[in-house]
């Protein structure tokens, strides 16, 4: 089983996916419950990482119980999606190292956000976790 059917099964949510051109959706994905179920929607035109990351934060917003409501503020909405982020990076930092059979002595940021085709504006968010994993230090800049 993949880690995302094993969470989605876990976190009892549902993936839908939908086609952006025919639905009037601006985001990759969202989170919703409705009835105490969670849904997660997903456009389907993105990479398989690409829509593996997606998945992760979504699947972030359900295990953090973080719940859509039109009167939530700025700051609150922030929060959340800091934290559904802080969930995505940390499950992929745990599939990047499970590739060494030893425990790395440095982590290269840059190499893992181009691995996972994550954004770069990431890169303080990664640095943060592989910390808070193991104490990690990153490569120098060349």
């Amino acid at each position: 089983m993949s880690l995302i059917s094993e969470l989605t099964t876990q976190l009892d949510a549902r993936i839908i996916y939908f086609d952006k051109d025919l639905h009037n959706l601006y985001r990759d994905g969202m989170m919703q419950t409705f009835l105490k179920q969670n849904y997660i929607f997903i456009s389907n035109d993105n990479s398989e990482i690409q829509t593996e990351n997606i998945l992760l934060h979504e699947i972030g917003h359900v295990f953090h119980k973080h719940r859509h409501i039109d009167l939530h503020s700025w700051g609150w909405n922030n929060r959340q999606e800091s934290e559904a982020n802080k969930y995505m990076i940390e499950q992929r930092a745990d599939e990047w190292l499970a590739q060494y059979d030893w425990e790395p002595e440095k982590i290269d940021y840059d190499a893992f956000l181009d691995y996972f085709e994550l954004d770069h504006c990431f890169y303080r968010l990664t640095e943060k976790v592989f910390e808070e994993l193991s104490n990690y230090n990153h490569l120098e800049a060349y």
